[in-house]
C-alpha cells in the first residue's frame, strides 16, 4: 500500500493532507469490506444443516430459513409419504403437485432428506415446472 500512496502524493503535488485523507479513506474502506465479508461468512455457515433449514448468505434467505423451522419436519414427512406412494419416484415439483402446493415449497426438503440418507437419485430426469431437467427421487432402502 506504500507504493500507491507515494504515487498519489506525486500526482497531488506532495500534499500531506491529501495523502493522509487518502490513507484514512482507503483504510476505512478495507475495514468495512472485511467486516462485510466476515458477516456474510457468518451468515452462510449453518452448522445445524440439515436439522435446520439452510440458507446462503442473504439476510432474506436467513429470515426465510428461520420461518421455515416450524414446518420443515412436516414438509419432509409429506415428501416421504408422496415418494412412498409413488411407483418409480417423483420430482420435487411432482411432490408439490401431489399436495396441491406451489412447486418451490418442497425443493429444499429434498436436499435435507438426501443429506440425511432417506432419499436417493434414481438417475432419471423429468422436466420441472420451468422446463429444466429435474431429478426423480426415491426412498432409500432404509425407508
Amino acid at each position: 500500500m506504500v507504493e500507491p500512496v507515494r504515487r498519489f502524493l506525486e500526482i497531488c503535488g506532495g500534499s500531506i493532507c491529501v495523502a493522509a485523507f487518502f490513507v484514512v479513506i482507503t483504510g476505512t474502506l478495507v475495514v468495512i469490506d472485511a467486516g462485510m465479508r466476515s458477516e456474510e461468512m457468518q451468515m452462510s455457515i449453518n452448522f445445524n444443516y440439515p436439522d435446520n433449514p439452510g440458507y446462503k448468505g442473504q439476510l432474506t434467505s436467513k429470515s426465510a430459513a428461520e420461518t421455515k423451522k416450524s414446518t420443515k419436519v412436516l414438509d419432509q414427512q409429506r415428501v416421504v409419504e408422496a415418494l412412498r406412494a409413488s411407483d418409480g419416484g417423483l420430482t420435487a415439483d411432482e411432490v408439490a403437485a401431489v399436495h396441491g402446493e406451489v412447486f418451490l415449497k418442497y425443493r429444499p426438503r429434498f436436499s435435507e432428506l438426501r443429506k440425511l440418507g432417506k432419499i436417493q437419485d434414481t438417475g432419471e430426469r423429468r422436466p420441472s415446472a420451468l422446463g429444466n431437467a429435474q431429478i426423480v427421487w426415491r426412498l432409500t432402502n432404509g425407508e
